[in-house]
C-alpha cells in the first residue's frame, strides 16, 4: 500500500495476536497502528479520549461488548469510522447481522495476508470488503432479501397481522379470535398471503416470516 497510511485501532482480547497483527500491518506498510484494546471498554475510552483512527479492527467476540454495540457507539459519537470484523470462525449468520447494520468489513482470522491488505486498502477508500469466499453466499441472501422485499410490500397491514399469527403457529380459529374476523376470512387472507410471497404452505410461509424477521425466534 503506497502512499497516505490509514490509522487503525486493534481490539482483540490476545495480547500475541494484537502484538502480531500491528507488526505485521506496519512491516507490511498497510496502515500505522496508533492504540490497541484488550476489551470493550478499554476500546470505548480510547474513542472517547479523542484518537484520531480511520479503521477499527475488532475481534467479533471482543471481551465487554458486541461488534453492533461498537456500531451503535460509534454512530451516537459521530464517529465515520470503518470496522473490520475479524474471526476465529466464518459464521455466516454473523456475517449477516453485521451486513444488515451497514457494516463495512469482515476477514476470517483464517485468511491470508493479501486479504488483509486489500481489506484496509478498500475500507480506507470507503469501500466494503467480505472475505471472497462469503461474496458468493451473501450475494445470494441480499438478492434474496430484495426480492422478499418486494414481496413485502404487496401485503395489505391485515395480511402482515394474519402472516405473524400463521408463523407464530396460531391455529385459523386462533387468529379469527384474536383479529375479531371470521375463520373464512382468515383462510382468504391466507390463500391471498400465499400466493403474494410464493409459498404453498404454512410451513414455508412461517420460513417467510422468520427470515425476514416478522416474528422472534426464542
Amino acid at each position: 500500500m503506497n502512499g497516505y497510511l490509514p490509522r487503525i485501532i486493534i481490539a482483540d482480547k490476545s495480547n500475541l495476536f494484537r502484538e502480531g497483527l500491528k507488526s505485521l500491518i506496519e512491516t507490511k506498510k498497510m496502515g500505522e497502528v496508533v492504540d490497541m484494546a484488550s476489551d470493550f471498554e478499554v476500546l470505548t475510552d480510547i474513542i472517547r479520549n479523542g484518537c484520531f483512527f480511520e479503521i477499527v479492527i475488532i475481534d467479533t467476540a471482543l471481551p465487554g461488548g458486541s461488534g453492533i454495540e461498537l456500531h451503535e457507539f460509534l454512530s451516537k459519537n459521530k464517529k465515520s469510522t470503518a470496522i473490520l470484523f475479524v474471526s476465529d470462525n466464518d459464521d455466516f449468520e454473523a456475517v449477516m447481522k453485521y451486513r444488515k447494520i451497514d457494516v463495512k468489513g469482515y476477514l476470517s482470522k483464517n485468511g491470508y495476508v493479501e486479504q488483509l491488505s486489500d481489506a484496509i486498502l478498500q475500507l480506507s477508500q470507503g469501500h466494503d470488503y467480505y472475505q471472497p469466499q462469503l461474496v458468493p453466499k451473501l450475494n445470494s441472501v441480499l438478492l434474496k432479501s430484495k426480492q422478499d422485499n418486494k414481496l413485502l410490500l404487496e401485503l395489505t397491514r391485515r395480511e402482515l397481522e394474519v402472516l405473524k399469527s400463521v408463523a407464530s403457529g396460531m391455529m385459523n380459529r386462533e387468529i379469527a379470535m384474536q383479529l375479531k374476523i371470521s375463520e373464512r376470512t382468515v383462510k382468504n387472507h391466507i390463500a391471498s398471503i400465499f400466493k403474494k410471497i410464493k409459498v404453498s404452505d404454512r410451513t414455508q410461509a412461517a420460513i417467510f416470516a422468520i427470515r425476514n424477521n416478522l416474528i422472534q425466534i426464542h
